[in-house]
């Protein structure tokens, strides 16, 4: 809505101009410029967001290994730099608090089923302790299914 908003901003101050649509209203009230730029930061700030947001609606069946990785770009996306205004910066860190409570109780099974996704599986998302502490916990969890299974015998086939 701020994206369309910003858009269409010229007509939307045309509009409040006009006399005609103003029905006797005398005073006009527009945005400052500082509200502009604070629009257009949210804006900026919110484009990964409706990615994310495309991605996972387009696809026909969206995966659970998708979701690691969509957060961990969101969180870095709103990592505060210098930069950043006041504004942004808090939106930021708001923002990157509640992202990082997602999930929390299903990391694991998120980056497991990341790792057997091809697209994933070097885990890239992650720090090289938890890439490792992965693919320690797929391998624990591969030889205890190995171990479960009913193990076949090869036999010598006989020729009829």
């Amino acid at each position: 809505m701020l994206e369309r908003f910003l858009e269409q901003q010229a007509a939307v101050c045309a509009a409040l101009l006009d006399r005609k649509l103003r029905k006797g209203a005398n005073d006009v009230h527009t945005l400052s410029e500082g509200d502009i730029t604070a629009a257009e930061d949210l804006v900026k700030l919110l484009g990964p967001v409706k990615s994310v947001t495309t991605i996972m609606c387009e696809e026909e069946q969206p995966t659970v290994s998708m979701i690691a990785p969509l957060q961990a770009k969101l969180l870095e996306n709103f990592t505060i730099s210098e930069e950043d205004s006041t504004l942004v910066s808090e939106i930021k860190q708001i923002m990157a608090q509640e992202l990082g409570q997602r999930y929390v109780d299903v990391k694991q099974i998120l980056h497991t089923a990341s790792a057997l996704d091809a697209r994933f599986k070097k885990l890239p998302f992650l720090n090289e302790e938890e890439r490792d502490a992965t693919f320690q916990c797929l391998i624990h969890e591969a030889a205890e299914l190995w171990d479960q299974k009913p193990h076949c015998t090869p036999t010598a086939s006989s020729s009829h």
